[in-house]
């Protein structure tokens, strides 16, 4: 009887519109609920979250990096979502962006060229997955798709977009989102998070803790050799640098 006690959940009916979308998540403490109301959403300032573009034509639109000039500057590093990837990800394909993504706005209505924030540095990861939400780096110059949504931080800032993206990926706060997204990461749900008020001093631990970590994540594009990161193949590299890695 103490064990079907244990697994019993009471809740009143409205409780479950304290979190966004109302979810029928009924086993969410007061307490967890509570955070969505007394912190800021996480698409609020200093912080903004966007979705990205859809080509309509990925096919006419978008090209591996390997099968154009790299100096073109035709076509722009593209965030199309792609497999899990905490930190770090290259990115390997590439969007035609000709006149500023002018022919993709015209032949797709559901494009979204979103040109303020095009180009902007910032943070992305994939929509869909089924382990944890972990954003990665978007390089400056970039485009971002509505798979791979994107969010920034005012003055794009280095030191607060690497604190934040380690605040992002800590296991908290994948708990946070999933009961509103359960694996579907979009910008809307992503937005609709609750994040602490950051101190300068934690900015500045967390940011260190992010950039190893992406060092460390990039690192091990080193040796792949359809990777921007790469340098050198598997065994000339474990020589050089004593790392070995582990699959």
């Amino acid at each position: 009887a103490k064990d079907a006690l244990a697994e019993r959940f009471e809740r009143e009916p409205l409780a479950f519109a304290a979190v966004p979308g109302t979810p029928f998540a009924y086993w969410l403490s007061e307490r967890f609920c509570a955070l969505f109301a007394t912190c800021q959403r996480l698409d609020s300032p200093p912080f903004s979250v966007r979705a990205g573009l859809a080509t309509g034509s990925d096919g006419r639109f978008l090209r591996l990096w390997s099968e154009t000039h790299e100096s073109s500057t035709r076509w722009r590093a593209f965030a199309k979502g792609g497999k899990f990837g905490a930190f770090y990800a290259d990115l390997g394909l590439l969007i035609d962006w000709a006149k500023s993504g002018e022919p993709i706005e015209l032949s797709f209505i559901g494009a979204r060229v979103r040109k303020p924030d095009f180009g902007r540095p910032g943070l992305t990861w994939p929509i869909k997955n089924r382990f944890s939400f972990k954003p990665r780096c978007l390089p400056a110059d970039s485009i971002f798709g509505h798979v791979g949504p994107a969010m920034f931080v005012d003055g794009d800032k280095p030191t607060v977009l690497l604190a934040i993206q380690a605040l992002l990926s800590s296991d908290a706060f994948t708990a946070l989102v999933k009961p509103m997204a359960g694996w579907n990461f979009e910008a809307g749900v992503i937005g609709n998070a609750p994040v602490p008020i950051l101190t300068d001093s934690t900015i500045r631990t967390l940011a260190q803790l992010g950039r190893r970590a992406w060092s460390l994540k990039r690192s091990l594009d080193t040796t792949n050799e359809t990777s921007h990161a790469f340098l050198l193949p598997p065994g000339a590299i474990d020589k050089i640098s004593g790392l070995a890695r582990i699959d």
